[in-house]
């Protein structure tokens, strides 16, 4: 496993800065397709998750099969919240209606990660009947001269028609026109296995191996994350009956927040409820814990080693986990 150093900000910087491959850059940059969670284009949201998980490593299945979330996390609007698919994992989809295929995307499906650049991809399927999937053409331009290890980073513009393009709070929009569907009733995310061992590896439209983060099978407080971490599925041009979540629109469009990352010393929490905040490192032992008033909390955290932590922060209304790095 890499971890972070003090290039990490520099990398993150250049991998944002120079684009290099076709497709459209990441979220925040001019010519990017990211849709952020709050926009109006989205109608409605999944009513209805369903989940079989994967592995914490493809490569060793004895390790056994991740836990951390639950469906319900995925369920309703943006909020945050998130279920870890495991290595191949799967999650179907399904919504009171029908998505259709109007000009532009029809749907996004957004993942949890911490940044622009760590990113876990996952194949996107739709169907009309539940039954017979149709998986949208997938490009992975990324090298395969060697593997993208636990955090090495990825460049969005060698992705397309991959979930998990984009960091948490963007969804990567699909359109039904590339699959040459009118409307579908249920879609399908698959995990990308992206080890470059043609044994387990995932392939994308063009046969290609997909290099992507491998292997990522993290502990956090007793739970294993790994893989594409699905945090939502929002529906833009949709038929059918409205479902948002059980929190109002407005309680949930009122981000946490918590900045910089990567960072130094000092990191700021924002919430809306008084919270707990802890960091586990990455044998799940807790090496920070603060309880959070409301607004802004400003935290020196000088004696937490260089590296790559799990950050929690819990209340009565979410529990809301994201990666950090201290440089």
């Amino acid at each position: 496993m890499k971890l972070a150093s003090v290039f990490f900000g520099l990398f993150c910087a250049i991998g944002s800065s120079y684009a290099q491959g076709p497709y459209a850059p990441n979220a925040e940059t001019p010519g990017t397709a990211a849709i952020h969670f709050s926009s109006e284009q989205f109608v409605s949201w999944a009513s209805e998750i369903q989940v079989i998980r994967g592995y914490k490593d493809l490569a060793n299945k004895s390790l056994g099969y991740v836990n951390f979330g639950t469906a319900m996390n995925a369920v309703g609007y943006s909020d945050r919240s998130a279920v870890s698919l495991g290595d191949s994992g799967v999650a179907y989809v399904y919504f009171d209606g029908w998505v259709v295929d109007e000009p532009g995307a029809d749907f996004a499906v957004f993942e949890n990660s911490f940044n622009h650049d760590f990113l876990e991809l996952g194949f996107v399927e739709v169907s009309k009947d539940g039954k017979n999937y149709t998986r949208f053409p997938a490009q992975s331009e990324t090298s395969t001269g060697s593997q993208i290890s636990s955090f090495d980073l990825l460049d969005a513009t060698n992705i397309h028609n991959l979930a998990g393009k984009y960091k948490v709070g963007y969804g990567t929009p699909f359109d039904l026109s590339d699959v040459g569907l009118d409307s579908v009733r249920s879609i399908r995310v698959i995990d990308v296995v992206g080890s470059i061992n043609p044994t387990i590896a995932s392939k994308d439209a063009s046969g290609r191996l997909i290099n992507d983060p491998y292997p990522t099978d993290f502990q956090n407080n007793g739970f294993y994350t790994g893989g594409f971490d699905l945090e939502s599925v929002g529906l833009i041009n949709y038929d059918g009956e409205i479902f948002v979540g059980e929190a109002e629109i407005a309680e949930q469009k009122t981000e946490m927040k918590l900045y910089p990352n990567p960072m130094i010393s000092d990191l700021t929490v924002d919430v809306v409820e008084a919270s707990e905040i802890r960091i586990y490192d990455l044998k799940g032992k807790v090496c920070y814990s603060e309880f959070l008033k409301i607004g802004r909390n400003d935290l020196q955290m000088i004696r937490v080693p260089k590296g790559i932590y799990s950050v929690t922060v819990i209340n009565s209304k979410e529990h809301f986990v994201s990666k950090l790095v201290v440089q």
